[in-house]
């Protein structure tokens, strides 16, 4: 009854009634029966289109709860629903064109049309049974609907096609909601896929939500849906798959299970509390078995190993994360410890595209021993196995407060890596990618954080590492094998530079050493060669420490000469010292331009001591030689071929032996004679192959000494003298005519 129909009834009332133009009870009551007269009336016709030709045999209520359609003269019916003879079946036959379908009031199966399969409280036999139904329906009605009420389960298996949901999943007792209680030490929800023959993969498609599953710990076992069949088969999700608004607590093996990926998924507005396992547990049991998942509005607090664990991933499908909500609880049913440190997890996954936007992670739980503290959170993310993804994340947010433990150590984006947990926006994987803040361009490289921004000029970039062994890489993609990877690094305050090997293998070849002040004290070269190139290469050491214009020495090559300089502060003018020559490839010499002054070490003279009857020649090459009582010299030790020494005498208790017949070192003394020089006195060997060979003498008198007895070899040269300790008398080389000398005593 339209608008127009009403008005016109109205105005017919009031036409009639008594005074004019007012409605009298009797009047109220006619236009009632009026309007309802012509609303049934309009029901009853618009019934009859639906139903197209109705018997007046055939009353509502038997197509109202049921949907019918007449094919082949009979009635036919969805299995499982409502059998011949019970009310509401329809039982005479239409005319009508085959195939006519008449459909119910609602669309869906409900588990109460199968309560009467309920065995002790236990409905799994009734929701199994509603289930099946919706697969066998001919008419394809594929909802299950499963009022609010709590509904012990032992395990279901949902077929392909079908959907499942309740009235709503809520967290608080005193509001009806739709509750699957687990039972049993089994899955709660199985999904059973349809087999693919040339694969052998099974896949499903459907939609689960509005709906909780309670857990029992107990059971020991258990994911709240998993995505197998009843024999264990891992199932896919395929495209037209939703699960949504579904909330899952305490089971003891995790909330859902994909145990061999999604082509494609969609899971959103999920929530997982303190099950055994990750709120989410994906894997992939071989290549290309996943496309497209998105995880969007994922929340959870106290799930052991994550809130969404991925595992075995490749890098030919992508990850989606949109919102997700991670609190970092104390499990009270699995052990009462804290859990869900890390919200995702990624293990063994090879270059996996992951994209997280937005998600937010905190920490609940207090130490016993202080209330007042709070622990840190964990990392956002934590990367294990061999295999490592390719993170893309913005808008992340892990919450550091003030009143947490101080000594916690603070998260970071990604467990063990230097990302920190203020970097709410990054890259992480085998690609650079960074953003813009001021004037600098935050970038990761690989694994660590760094800011790339403008030098002082302006005009070209400068790198800030930061880290515990910040380094700087530079790969040459055309360099050849084992040279294509250097480093500079910086570790316990030295720097150092590296050439990196293929096989990570590297070798050091410069350090850069600093003192306590900060002050680089050392350069340091690992090599085999340090190579100056140029027309005139030079190398300057400068003394900061000395006078004006007594700083710089230099070394200068040019074509014949190496030349150490000293140079005035300016570097403007030079005095050449020493000089090396060549001749072409040959040696030619040692040019000295200045003084030739020789000390020992330290910058004093080495002293020789012959309390031992030898002595070192090896720390100088001039000694002064000291004895506190008479000693004879027998031999120099440590003597190279070639070498000069002079010795310089500071009194007379040394005798030098000599002895062409002794141990390498001993002393080949000019005239064969031993020598016991005055103070004063010096004398020059040359060391030989094995003996040094005296080359000269400076002496105030010649004083040869004789071992013992008579002279036995004759005197070469006039004036020298020698002492005979036995007998107690001086000799002296006297003229004896013809130009030959002879000892003689003296005797005055």
């Amino acid at each position: 009854m339209n608008l127009d129909a009403i008005n016109a009834a109205v105005d017919a009332v009031l036409k009639s009634s008594s005074p004019p133009r007012s409605i009298t009870a009797d009047g109220l009551n006619a236009l009632l029966k009026l309007c309802l007269a012509g609303i049934l009336g309009e029901q009853q016709e618009g019934l009859k289109d639906r139903l197209r030709r109705i018997s007046q045999g055939l009353a509502l209520a038997e197509v109202d709860d049921d949907e019918v359609q007449f094919q082949g003269g009979t009635w036919v019916k969805e299995a499982g629903t409502i059998a011949p003879g019970q009310a509401g079946y329809g039982g005479i036959l239409l005319p009508g064109k085959t195939g006519f379908r008449y459909r119910r009031k609602k669309d869906y199966i409900t588990v109460l049309d199968f309560a009467d399969r309920v065995v002790g409280g236990n409905w799994t036999l009734a929701l199994q049974a509603a289930l099946d139904a919706a697969k066998d329906n001919p008419l394809k009605r594929t909802n299950v609907y499963c009022p609010a009420q709590q509904y012990l389960i032992d395990q279901v298996v949902v077929p392909t096609g079908v959907n499942l949901f309740g009235d709503g999943a809520l967290e608080r007792g005193d509001r009806a909601s739709t509750k699957f209680v687990q039972n049993s030490a089994m899955d709660v929800i199985r999904i059973d896929g349809d087999v693919d023959t040339s694969s052998g993969r099974a896949y499903w498609f459907g939609k689960l939500y509005n709906f909780s599953i309670m857990g029992k710990p107990s059971a020991g076992s258990g994911y709240g849906i998993s995505f197998r069949r009843a024999d264990g088969t891992t199932v896919t999700p395929q495209d037209l798959t939703h699960i949504h608004n579904i909330i899952i607590r305490a089971t003891p093996s995790g909330g859902i299970e994909f145990p061999d990926g999604a082509l494609p998924l969609t899971v959103d507005t999920v929530k997982f509390l303190w099950c055994n396992g990750p709120g989410i547990d994906f894997a992939v049991t071989g290549a290309n078995k996943f496309q497209s998942c998105l995880f969007a509005g994922v929340s959870g607090d106290g799930n052991n190993g994550g809130l969404i664990r991925f595992k075995n991933l490749d890098a030919q499908g992508s990850i989606t994360i949109l919102n997700l909500k991670s609190e970092q609880r104390i499990n009270s049913h699995y052990g009462n410890v804290g859990m869900q440190n890390n919200p995702i997890v990624f293990d063994n996954c090879t270059g996996t595209p992951v994209t997280i936007l937005g998600a937010s992670h905190i920490c609940s739980w207090v130490y016993s021993s202080n209330p007042l503290a709070n622990n840190k959170p964990g990392s956002l993310v934590k990367i294990t196995g061999a295999g490592q993804p390719k993170l893309s994340w913005k808008g992340v947010s892990i919450r550091v407060r003030a009143t947490d433990t101080a000594t916690d150590p603070d998260p970071s984006i990604i467990d063990g890596q230097d990302i920190p947990y203020t970097v709410s926006e990054g890259k992480y994987g085998d690609f650079t990618s960074g953003h813009w803040s001021g004037t600098k361009l935050g970038v990761i490289y690989g694994k660590v954080a760094r800011w790339l921004g403008r030098s002082i000029l302006n005009e070209t970039h400068v790198v800030q590492v930061n880290g515990e062994v910040p380094a700087f890489s530079l790969f040459s993609t055309d360099s050849p094998a084992n040279q294509q990877h250097w480093l500079d690094v910086v570790s316990g305050g030295v720097r150092s530079k590296r050439l990196v090997k293929d096989d990570r293998n590297f070798t050091l070849y410069e350090r850069d050493v600093a003192d306590a002040n900060g002050l680089v004290i050392r350069k340091q070269f690992d090599l085999s060669e340090i190579r100056h190139t140029d027309a005139a290469p030079k190398q300057t050491i400068s003394n900061t420490s000395a006078g004006v214009d007594e700083k710089v020495w230099r070394w200068v090559a040019n074509a014949q000469e190496l030349i150490l300089q000293l140079f005035n502060d300016a570097y403007a003018s030079g005095v050449s010292g020493l000089g090396l020559r060549r001749n072409g490839t040959t040696p030619d010499g040692v040019t000295l331009r200045q003084r030739l002054i020789l000390t020992g070490s330290g910058g004093s003279l080495s002293s020789l001591s012959v309390s031992t009857s030898n002595g070192d020649a090896r720390p100088a090459s001039l000694f002064t030689v000291s004895s506190a009582s008479a000693q004879n010299l027998t031999f120099l030790g440590s003597g190279t071929l070639g070498q000069l020494v002079i010795l310089h005498f500071t009194d007379s208790n040394t005798t030098l032996v000599h002895s062409t017949a002794g141990a390498t070192g001993s002393l080949n003394l000019a005239g064969a004679r031993n020598w016991n020089p005055r103070v004063g006195d010096c004398i020059i060997f040359y060391r030989g192959a094995t003996l040094w060979e005296e080359v000269t003498r400076s002496a105030v008198a010649y004083t040869f000494q004789q071992a013992a007895g008579a002279p036995t070899v004759n005197a070469t040269r006039l004036g020298e003298e020698y002492f005979d300790p036995a007998a107690k008398v001086w000799y002296k080389a006297v003229s004896v005519g013809s130009g030959a000398t002879d000892w003689k005593p003296i005797t005055n």
